[in-house]
């Protein structure tokens, strides 16, 4: 943790995702995305990126990088294994600048009909596009693999009954 926070205050004190500077020391580049990163009052750690996703942002979606278009979120296929974060923008048209939370505390959207328990393991959904499922105990030996243990988002904080389009919030932490 002590080293994702340097990162992260390092990420904060550059605010330049393009990694470029000019003989001034100047950060050039990607102009709209300067000073980017934030810690939200709630806990998240959150960087500004923009919503390729085909649709209008969904706070809690399950995420993962655009291949597409440089500095920008899509949400995580099925059962993917390389999500990065959740959105954490609500409202926010397709390639619109969103906030999508990456580690700390956050609101994930649950897959319809699923419930979420304290300190259950978070996965991506297996039917989904976007959406998040718990289970009881993260997978282990003899069964646990690579895949799944990409495709670990955290653990629940908060259980939540069972419904459609059901945020709950958990501590993620994606690998």
């Amino acid at each position: 943790m002590k080293y994702l926070l340097s990162t992260f205050i390092l990420l904060i004190s550059i605010n330049c995702y393009a990694g470029l500077f000019n003989d001034n020391g100047a950060c050039v580049g990607n102009e709209n995305l300067l000073g980017s990163s934030r810690i939200t009052t709630q806990g998240e750690f959150q960087v500004l990126l923009y919503n390729h996703s085909g649709h209008t942002s969904v706070r809690g979606e399950v995420l993962r990088t655009s291949m597409s278009y440089d500095f920008s979120v899509t949400t995580n296929i099925i059962a993917g294994v390389t999500p990065i974060g959740v959105m954490g923008s609500a409202g926010v048209a397709d390639g619109g600048l969103v906030w999508v939370t990456f580690n700390g505390r956050a609101q994930v959207l649950l897959e319809d009909g699923q419930a979420s328990t304290r300190s259950y393991w978070i996965g991506p959904s297996a039917t989904v596009n976007g959406r998040a499922v718990t289970a009881a105990a993260e997978p282990t030996q003899p069964t646990f693999s690579t895949v799944e243990h990409d495709q670990e988002i955290g653990h629940c904080i908060e259980t939540v009954s069972s419904g459609t389009d059901k945020l709950f919030w958990a501590m993620i932490h994606f690998r």
